[in-house]
């Protein structure tokens, strides 16, 4: 029996030598204040993520609007450039001063007699 507890002594002694030793207090600290470091970074870096999508679809949706009126504005030149030539072709310019001069301005021809809507 003796032999049998000195054997299970030398079992713990062993096991003691090979466990690692624990960790000192200034250990402990050192711990400590790397993971808390390392959480609140990685709370910073998920924040700055966030904000980088959110600034993305932001600006996605202001690229399409400004899309959308870059179409508009480019439609609305080709019109006035149309309108212009229309104006200032030789063939189109009298029949174009002959038309606003009637709509805009009331002229008519002398032998022209002019009907308005109102009846007495």
């Amino acid at each position: 029996m003796r032999r049998i507890s000195e054997e299970k002594q030398n079992t713990v002694e062993r096991a003691a030598v090979s466990e690692k030793p624990e960790m000192t207090e200034k250990q402990r600290k050192i711990a400590i204040l790397v993971t808390v470091t390392c959480v609140f970074l990685l709370i910073i870096a998920v924040v700055a993520l966030v904000w980088n999508i959110v600034s993305i679809g932001t600006l996605s949706a202001r690229r399409a609007e400004l899309e959308r009126q870059s179409e508009e504005l480019t439609t609305a030149i080709e019109e006035g450039e149309e309108r212009l030539e229309y104006m200032t072709s030789d063939e189109t310019r009298l029949e174009f001063f002959e038309r606003y001069a009637r709509e805009y301005l009331g002229y008519v021809y002398d032998d022209e007699e002019v009907f308005t809507g109102n009846a007495a």
